[in-house]
Order: C-alpha cells, then sequence, then structure tokens
C-alpha cells in the first residue's frame, strides 16, 4: 500500500487541486507510479 492507503494500480489518483500547478505535479507523480 502506498500512501494513500491502497494498492498501486494503474487507476487515476482522484485527489483535489487547487491550482494548475498542483494538477501539473500531480499527473507526473501519477505518471511516475504507473512507470
Amino acid at each position: 500500500l502506498n500512501k494513500y492507503g491502497r494498492e498501486k494500480t494503474p487507476a487515476p489518483i482522484i485527489v483535489p487541486a487547487k491550482t494548475p500547478k498542483e494538477r501539473k505535479k500531480l499527473l507526473i507523480l501519477v505518471g511516475i507510479m504507473r512507470g
């Protein structure tokens, strides 16, 4: 389990991103996790 408390899966992680900058950072993070 990762810090979101769920198995690592290809499924997108839905997290509130208040700004486009946060959103982009989040997308990059998800991309890294997907490998």
